[in-house]
């Protein structure tokens, strides 16, 4: 009798345990199942139309047109000219192959093909979390992934940096699996080792990241766990990679690495003005961490905040590196970094952990909310530029690919020269060196025979007082080139039809304006 008035006292306490125990189980598969897959695709839809509804940035306009070239047979590195690495071109060419398909607009057939790719990527990275992660984590990771990942790059959505960031989630995910001693499946450990290869390859200055996290991932092991699926297929798409260099870019390795060696470091700025922009920018972003990892105290950072903050810390050597100081080159850090903020252990569930995210989501998110008010006119002066554009020649004096490009893929004109922009110009003007002279008065003179005997319909000249690459001297392009009898007599043809803004803008054969 005693026997059996204890068995049913130890079942009282027990099944209720075990129900609370399979209902937080379910919860979990139900948000990794249903809840956080809808939020992903919800999110990856509204960024299509958003992002589709408006021009794309100008390094995405001027890659897309690359990639259209090359699509009909021209090689990198002579038809398409830039001092940058093939990967964004030949990846661009599969929305721009679908475009020329389906009739779909450039900004439309980009924007879902990224959509696509980082909806992909969070769901992915969702399948590597560590199993035992909480289900108000996993919302909280897609939601802020959704947010960091398909929104707030604003402008610049589908920079490189955007998209490495985007393709290096599941790489980071599966690190922190590790680091709790899991392991994922092998197909998902190897689809994040490939698209984190892509992602690494875009740019040789990203490779600071895996470096780092395999780092951090020994000091926590203690023992070599470099030999894994993920970074095994890493390092065969950095193989692959170098040998189709080899074979279809030859051009790149022999005629523009070795000009952009001497001429691309007028673009440099001092290190203290390249710090100070990122320390304004990550500031508030580390406060809010701050308080979301006080929040968890004595628990501290969870094993995956600390794998993406990692990343974060490799984000920022590669940004430091390029010494630019371009907002664009921040954005890994800024979205690893508040990424982190939703990866503690109990996030949410204080004031102070709530205080933390938002201040994260609203200091993080400037280039979405610009975008939004389109603060410095970049519609407008698109949508003007593609007025005087439409389906005419254009050729821009340029040195930046601001505004014109966008202009150019919005209304269906052609450019007329192999690269974006007269990049080693200032590195001339300035006599950095000898080589940097002779290679951009190469370029210069390259440019100007084109234009003889290829005339474009329209010439944009930039007469902005700060140039890019110029930086506080003041330069005339006209100036410049009409110290060129040749190109002095062909310029007499055109005459100023218009100013937008900085822009001014020539057409062959036209009478000049009215006033």
């Amino acid at each position: 009798m005693t026997f059996m008035i204890r068995t049913k006292q130890r079942v009282a306490k027990e099944v209720p345990s075990v129900i609370a125990q399979d209902v937080s189980s379910a919860m979990r598969r139900l948000s990794r199942e249903w809840l956080v897959p809808s939020i992903v695709t919800l999110a990856a839809a509204a960024a299509w139309a958003w992002h589709g509804a408006l021009p794309l940035n100008h390094d995405v306009a001027w890659i897309w047109e690359g990639a259209g070239r090359l699509l009909y047979g021209a090689r990198f590195g002579s038809g398409v000219d830039d001092v940058n690495p093939p990967l964004a071109w030949w990846l661009t060419e599969i929305p721009a192959a679908l475009s020329q398909t389906t009739g779909l607009s450039a900004s439309i057939s980009f924007s879902g093909f990224l959509a696509i790719l980082g909806a992909a990527s969070i769901l992915i990275a969702l399948r590597l979390m560590p199993k035992e992660m909480p289900r108000s984590n996993l919302v909280l990771f897609a939601a802020f992934s959704a947010w960091a990942f398909l929104f707030m790059p604003g402008y610049d959505f589908g920079q490189r940096e955007h998209l490495m960031a985007m393709m290096t989630l599941p790489y980071l995910c599966a690190a922190a699996s590790r680091a709790e001693g899991e392991s994922a499946a092998p197909p998902l450990r190897l689809a994040a080792g490939i698209v984190a290869g892509i992602g690494f390859c875009l740019k040789p200055y990203f490779l600071f990241i895996p470096l780092l996290v395999e780092i951090w991932l020994w000091s926590r092991a203690r023992r070599m766990s470099f030999l894994r699926i993920e970074t095994v297929s890493m390092a065969l798409v950095g193989v692959i990679y170098l040998l189709a260099v080899i074979a279809c870019a030859p051009d790149y390795l022999a005629l523009v690495v070795p000009k952009a060696a001497v001429g691309y470091g007028a673009y440099q700025a001092a290190f203290f003005d390249v710090a100070f922009q990122l320390l304004l920018k990550l500031a508030p972003i580390a406060f809010g961490v701050g308080l979301v990892a006080f929040a968890n105290v004595p628990r501290g950072l969870s094993l995956t905040a600390q794998s993406f903050l990692v990343a974060a810390a490799g984000a920022a050597l590669a940004y430091f590196i390029q010494s630019k100081g371009w907002a664009y080159q921040m954005y890994p850090v800024i979205a690893f970094a508040s990424v982190a903020a939703a990866l503690q252990d109990a996030p949410g569930k204080s004031l102070i952990s709530a205080a933390g995210m938002a201040i994260v989501l609203l200091s993080g998110s400037q280039n979405a909310y610009l975008q939004i008010v389109d603060a410095d006119g970049t519609r407008v002066r698109v949508a003007a530029l593609s007025a005087d554009f439409h389906h005419h020649s254009v050729f821009a004096f340029i040195t930046s690919p601001r505004d014109i490009h966008p202009a150019i893929v919005e209304s269906g004109a052609t450019w007329r020269a192999p690269a974006c922009c007269l990049y080693l110009l200032p590195a001339a003007v300035e006599g950095r060196s000898d080589a940097a002279v002779v290679a951009g008065k190469r370029q210069a003179q390259e440019q100007v025979s084109r234009l003889i005997r290829n005339a474009p319909d329209v010439v944009v000249v930039d007469d902005n007082r700060f140039k890019l690459g110029f930086g506080a001297r003041a330069f005339d392009y006209l100036a410049y080139f009409q110290s060129d009898p040749k190109f002095a007599h062909f310029w007499r043809r055109y005459h100023e039809v218009s100013r937008i803004e900085n822009f001014r803008v020539f057409r062959r054969g036209e009478t000049p304006a009215r006033s």
